[in-house]
């Protein structure tokens, strides 16, 4: 073909059709101006900051957190100390991020899961264990982002006699994650999570102003099959959804939050260019958005700061130290791409809790490629590629076809509260599972390149009597606190609630009450009622 093209065969992971070589008319109408500007001046294509990473090097955010409280605090000690300068503290789904205590009929019956995935806080005691020695103000920290897990941190501040505005960090409390890609049960109606966020955005701007209230996740929408171009829409979706019902509520204007809420969160996948260009392409989309939509006046709510995360749906079981090299290049396009911070999966991801080793590979692969490489000598040094610049515009585009499909169903929570973009997730995870079997997409070490006997075994781990931990804490917790003061203050948070007051302030008396994370759980549902995500197979 003279474009050099063939038709089906060679395309991005995200489905776009390409050409072997890319020339000066794929990007005739390229203007630098307005399309590209230097790094730092919009529309921000060309990375957030002037300097880039001369100023600073991206945060280095490994996930961390796992099995009993105890064992937690000794990793992120053990991570401070190989260099992790993001303290990003994994929760146990099973309890924290259900909202649920560990005598829960749905925790009893899967109790040895307790701890696989994070580790139970359950009140304001585990989060003061777990950080114990550690200097939460000079530590960049996640927060996790719901009213309950920020006030755990407020609380912990307060106690040391931090102020609130010492505290640096991000809060995600984005929804894909809890609402669409691993959908919890029985969970609080979707609506609630858009309120809860309206008033973290109310509460963080007025009395926390450097950590950003929430970082909607677009990482979580990309592991359960979407595509590039459409990660970038359900970004913007979800922060359009909070940006209205902060507007909704007339105590702020857009230019008092928008910059908190431009720190979000995409995935670092396996598509080396398309994951570079759909950084490129997000911070022009924000850019427009803030500008042409909301009318943004200060240039400090049109910059996108991005978290990358490694894609670790491509990570493998199979020759688990393959990992290490899928980390590796990973981090590389996140650092091309411009990113303020980056998580890698560690090599065993696909096995078990991450151990030592592999945590502090993990850190070392970001080490190696921000002190070694030279890629931190210039900003945004793959700018001027014919097909860089071609396919930044390419995403750019079907990104805002796809928004316009989302917004044609009525937006980001009517997406899901009619099961619309779950639907979506899942056609795009069946193609992806029949291009695995087929093997139209290559998975080395698991769909070829197989092994007979593995040479890279690398043992399950399995967190020990994490459940048995948590109850114990929790029934000592139950003993000494004082129960009359831990239901009136529960009852002030409901009715902050109900009286549509920010639930902020109720729910620190609710946390330093020594109230738990069930407890919480059971005002949300009492008062939204429960939601089961509409999956249809």
């Amino acid at each position: 073909m003279a474009d050099g093209q063939e038709s089906g065969r060679w395309q991005t992971e995200s489905g776009i059709p390409l050409k072997s070589r890319y020339r000066p008319e794929d990007v005739a109408g390229l203007d630098y101006e307005r399309d590209l500007g230097d790094p730092g001046q919009p529309p921000y294509t060309r990375g957030p900051y002037a300097d880039m990473y001369r100023s600073r090097l991206w945060r280095i955010s490994q996930l961390t957190g796992a099995g009993s409280v105890g064992e937690t605090s000794k990793l992120l000690h053990f991570y401070n100390e190989v260099g992790g300068d993001w303290l990003h503290l994994d929760r146990d789904q099973l309890t924290a991020s259900h909202y649920w205590d560990p005598d829960h009929p749905e925790v009893l019956a899967r109790k040895d899961d307790v701890g696989a995935t994070g580790v139970p806080i359950l009140s304001l005691a585990d989060l003061e264990d777990v950080l114990k020695d550690i200097a939460i103000e000079k530590r960049y920290i996640h927060m996790s982002g719901t009213p309950w897990t920020n006030s755990l941190y407020f609380c912990v501040a307060e106690r040391r006699g931090i102020p609130l505005t010492a505290l640096h960090g991000t809060g995600q409390g984005e929804m894909t994650l809890t609402y669409v890609s691993t959908p919890f049960k029985d969970f609080p109606h979707p609506r609630c999570w858009v309120r809860n966020n309206g008033d973290l955005i109310e509460f963080h701007t007025q009395y926390v102003p450097h950590v950003v209230p929430v970082s909607v996740a677009g990482h979580n929408a990309r592991a359960n099959g979407i595509g590039a171009h459409q990660e970038l829409a359900i970004v913007l979706a979800n922060n359009i959804e909070y940006i209205e019902e902060v507007l909704r509520r007339g105590k702020l204007e857009i230019d008092d939050f928008a910059a908190n809420l431009g720190g979000i969160n995409y995935s670092i996948g396996r598509d080396f260019f398309e994951e570079i260009c759909k950084c490129r392409a997000g911070r022009r989309m924000w850019h427009k958005l803030l500008t042409e939509r909301y009318h943004s006046k200060d240039p400090r709510s049109w910059r996108l700061r991005i978290h990358g995360f490694s894609a670790d749906r491509d990570y493998t079981y199979q020759q688990p130290l393959v990992n290490i090299v899928r980390s590796a290049y990973r981090a590389v396009a996140a650092a091309l791409a411009g990113c303020q911070s980056l998580g890698l999966g560690p090599y065993d991801e696909a096995i078990t809790n991450p151990t030592d080793e592999a945590l502090l590979m993990a850190v070392r692969t970001h080490q190696v490629i921000q002190l070694e490489t030279g890629i931190p000598s210039v900003a945004d040094p793959l700018a001027g590629s014919y097909y860089v610049e071609w396919l930044t515009n390419e995403l750019e585009q079907k990104g805002w076809e796809y928004l316009a499909k989302i917004e044609a169903v009525g937006g980001y929570l009517r997406a899901i509260e009619t099961g619309w973009l779950h639907q979506e997730c899942i056609k795009g995870a069946i193609e992806q599972e029949k291009k695995l079997a087929t093997g139209e997409t290559k998975l080395v070490g698991a769909n070829c390149f197989q092994m007979e006997e593995d040479a890279f075994e690398v043992p399950a781990r399995r967190p020990t009597r994490a459940w048995e931990d948590a109850m114990a804490r929790v029934e000592k917790l139950r003993r000494e606190r004082d129960n009359g003061r831990v239901a009136k203050a529960l009852d002030e948070l409901k009715r902050a609630i109900d009286s549509d007051e920010n639930q902020m302030l109720a729910m620190m008396e609710v946390a330093k009450a020594g109230a738990t994370v069930g407890e919480v759980g059971k005002v949300y549902r009492d008062i939204w009622g429960i939601w089961n995500a509409p999956l249809k197979f």
